[in-house]
């Protein structure tokens, strides 16, 4: 695992903002949408980085 460990939280953190906002109706559902298999890719690259 070559890659910063900090990327991997950092898509844990952008997840659970993204989570949070729409339980409270703040975002958009494209946001979610968007945000969500973003974060996803981010922690998958980080993670077999």
């Amino acid at each position: 695992m070559t890659g910063p460990p900090d990327a991997a939280f950092e898509g844990l953190v952008k997840l659970s903002g993204v989570m949070r906002c729409a339980s409270k109706g703040h975002c958009t559902p494209a946001t979610v949408t968007v945000a969500v298999p973003t974060g996803m890719i981010e922690m998958r690259v980080s993670l077999s980085a």
